[in-house]
């Protein structure tokens, strides 16, 4: 699904927004299209330093930003570690009590073969089995979950920053590394993640 793809909805609809290049660039399309309320779930834990809400707090004020849209709503929920389930579970309970009709998530495919076997996996076991670019997964059927570019990798969505003119606005505003780094800086820039964005954006 490209940007110009997206769906319209007058509905509430849900955002699975982590402050990462995916994820913010799916609300920043959201935003465009959806003209009921949005919700923003973002799910953070110790392991990840808690910085991932910090990033989305400047990731949703920028997408306003850019498309003025400020009909939202953003939850943030804490976890001792992050499962797998909470990606489904959270935004399932709000489905689930009718609060929004569809939920969004910026899964995206991993790099090809070549590229990804270059890469430091230490503790990433699970980006493999999460991201696998065999498994196609436009949308869960009846499942009320869209998964847009869950068959597209980074490189591809660095392509769509620089179509919609976003990579010096959205792009630096964004986090994804999840490991411990200098003071100073937002990203280690030797884990599997930022190798990948170095891979996709030509910089972290």
């Amino acid at each position: 699904m490209t940007p110009s793809e997206f769906p319209v909805y007058d509905q509430p609809v849900g955002v699975l927004v982590s402050g990462g290049a995916d994820s913010a660039l799916m609300l920043y399309c959201v935003l465009t299209k959806c003209t009921g309320p949005i919700h923003i779930f973002t799910i953070t834990n110790n392991p990840k330093g808690l910085e991932n809400p910090k990033a989305c707090l400047d990731v949703i004020q920028k997408c306003i930003e850019l498309t003025g849209n400020n009909n939202i709503e953003h939850h943030i929920f804490y976890r001792e570690s992050q499962q797998k389930s909470d990606f489904y579970g959270i935004p399932d309970l709000y489905r689930s009590r009718g609060l929004v009709d569809k939920v969004f998530i910026g899964i995206t495919a991993n790099p090809p073969a070549e590229i990804l076997d270059t890469f430091n996996l230490k503790q990433t076991s699970n980006i493999l089995k999460m991201r696998d670019p065999t498994v196609t997964r436009e949308e869960f059927p009846d499942s009320g979950f869209i998964l847009p570019w869950t068959n597209v990798d980074k490189k591809q969505i660095a392509e769509y920053y620089r179509e919609l003119n976003l990579i010096d606005s959205l792009y630096p505003i964004t986090r994804s590394c999840e490991c411990d780094y200098p003071i100073g800086k937002k990203s280690c820039g030797v884990c599997w993640w930022c190798e990948e964005r170095l891979w996709a954006f030509g910089k972290i």
